[in-house]
C-alpha cells in the first residue's frame, strides 16, 4: 500500500475520534511522506496544518519539530532565507526548553545552510557550537558533520591549516561509521584544500578515492563533482 494512503486513513480515524494530538501527528507524518517524494506543495500544506494544530494544543516542542521539517523542505528547494528562519525558530524553542540534543542539531543545520549562503563566519560560529555540543553529548556519529562544515568555512576564509585539520577529522569520523556518501563528499573538500596549496598529486588521489566510493553507492552528485575537479587538476 502507498504509505500516504495509510496515513490518510489514520488521519480520518483520528478526526472521527477527535484526537487532536494524533490528528496533528498524522498531518506531520503525511507531510514527511510527501516531502520524501519531492511533492513539496503537498508537503507544505500538511506541515502547515500540523503546525497550526500543534499551536492550538500548546505543544511548542512539536511546533519546533515542524519548523525543522519546513527548514528541510525549503532547503531541498534552495530557498535558504526561509530555511534560516525556520531553523532559528526551532533553535529558540529547543534552547528555551533546555533540549541540548535538539539544539545541537539545529546548530549543525544552521552551520550548513549558512555555508551555502556564503555567510562563512556564521557557518563557523554554529558549526563550532554544534561540535562542542556533540562532543559533550558523546554523539560521535554527528560530530563529523559539524567538523566538515567548520572545515569548509575555514577554507573559504583562507584558514587552510584549520580547514585541513577539521576536514581530516571529519573524514576519519565518517570512515569509522562507514558513512560512504559523506566520506566521498569530505574527500572532495579535502582535495580542494590540497589543490589550493598546489599539492595536486594528493588532491587527485583523494578525488579518485571519492569517485570510486561515490560510484559504488550511486552518489551521482559526488561522482560529478569529483570528475569535474579531476579534469581541472590532471593538467595542473
Amino acid at each position: 500500500k502507498h504509505p500516504a494512503k495509510q496515513q490518510h486513513k489514520r488521519l480520518a480515524l483520528y478526526q472521527t475520534l477527535k484526537e487532536e494530538t494524533e490528528i496533528a501527528n498524522a498531518y506531520n507524518n503525511i507531510g514527511i511522506i510527501y516531502d520524501e517524494m519531492s511533492d513539496f506543495t503537498r508537503a507544505l500544506k500538511f506541515y502547515n496544518e500540523a503546525y497550526t494544530r500543534y499551536r492550538a494544543t500548546g505543544d511548542i516542542e512539536k511546533q519546533a519539530m515542524v519548523s525543522v521539517n519546513l527548514g528541510i523542505l525549503f532547503k531541498a528547494q534552495g530557498e535558504y532565507t526561509k530555511v534560516i528562519g525556520y531553523y532559528h525558530d526551532a533553535y529558540a524553542v529547543y534552547r528555551h526548553l533546555n533540549l541540548p540534543a535538539e539544539s545541537a542539531f539545529c546548530e549543525a543545520n544552521l552551520g550548513s545552510v549558512y555555508y551555502y549562503t556564503g555567510q562563512y563566519d556564521s557557518c563557523l560560529h554554529y558549526s563550532l557550537l554544534a561540535e562542542k555540543a556533540f562532543n559533550e553529548q558523546r554523539n560521535l556519529q554527528s560530530l563529523p558533520i559539524a567538523r566538515a562544515n567548520a572545515g569548509m568555512a575555514y577554507f573559504e576564509t583562507d584558514r587552510k591549516q584549520e580547514a585541513r585539520s577539521y576536514l581530516q577529522q571529519a573524514l576519519e569520523g565518517h570512515r569509522s561509521y562507514n558513512n560512504r556518501k559523506e566520506t566521498a563528499f569530505v574527500l572532495i573538500q579535502l582535495a580542494k584544500v590540497h589543490a589550493s596549496e598546489k599539492k595536486y598529486e594528493e588532491a587527485i588521489r583523494l578525488l579518485e578515492e571519492s569517485a570510486s566510493i561515490a560510484e559504488s553507492i550511486g552518489a551521482s552528485q559526488q561522482v560529478m563533482d569529483a570528475a569535474k575537479l579531476l579534469s581541472e587538476y590532471y593538467g595542473a
